[in-house]
């Protein structure tokens, strides 16, 4: 009902009772701290529940359509008996239940109203972005330059060369790694997610870890590497 929005729930792990609590829903990859997010949920908690310290703290992904309406048919026009309930836009529980009757309604013949709703294959219409490009040196600039050389151990940054965006992460034997931070999925530009230490693609939600190693789909290639 308000926001921001709080999941609150019980959880049995190999004998061992823990709550859960989650909040602090966002886009992948929107640039903004996540370690911050992990803060506010940890003040929370504790001012809610007097917790003191979390035992395990992580991201995961819903999938949210473009129209905030699930996807749930046919999983393509051609094959006849595979079908698909996905993007649940973070309700689970309610929607892959009426996904679960409107499927067996598909497959049975009988009519459902809702069919075209859920449809798919439905007209989405896209909205243009009033986001200005940001744009970029030809080469490394020397503010770039000052970014990498004060960059601490097991530390991630983001700088610009040749109007690209490359990731660069310094590890614990201060060895600087340089990434082509361009999702392999399609293209898209990685955000630096500071909380996971992971490479987070805003498009379609991929993420790679420090070393640029794939962890999240839809991409299955790793980043490239750049020797600067």
């Amino acid at each position: 009902y308000d926001t921001p929005s709080v999941t609150l729930r019980t959880m049995e792990y190999f004998g061992d009772h823990y709550f859960l609590i989650g909040g602090q829903s966002h886009t992948t990859g929107d640039g903004f701290s996540n370690e911050e997010r992990y803060e506010k949920i940890l003040e929370m908690a504790q001012k809610m529940f007097d917790v003191k310290k979390p035992d395990f703290k992580w991201s995961t992904h819903d999938l949210m359509t473009p129209d905030h309406v699930p996807f749930i048919g046919r999983l393509h026009p051609d094959i006849l008996n595979a079908y698909t309930i996905t993007g649940l836009n973070a309700w689970g529980l309610a929607n892959s239940s009426a996904g679960a009757l409107l499927i067996t309604d598909l497959i049975c013949k009988r009519f459902n109203r809702f069919t075209e709703m859920y449809n798919p294959y439905r007209k989405i219409v896209k909205l243009e972005s009033d986001e200005k490009e940001e744009k970029s040196s030809s080469k490394v600039s020397e503010v770039d330059k000052r970014k990498v050389k004060e960059l601490q151990k097991d530390q991630m940054t983001q700088i610009n060369q040749d109007e690209k965006k490359v990731g660069v992460y310094k590890d614990v034997n201060d060895q600087l790694h340089y990434l082509a931070i361009q999702c392999t999925h399609l293209g898209c530009d990685l955000e630096i997610n500071d909380g996971d230490q992971t490479w987070d693609c805003p498009c379609h939600g991929s993420r790679f870890d420090k070393y640029g190693k794939v962890i999240y789909g839809p991409a299955v290639e790793d980043l490239k590497k750049i020797d600067l």
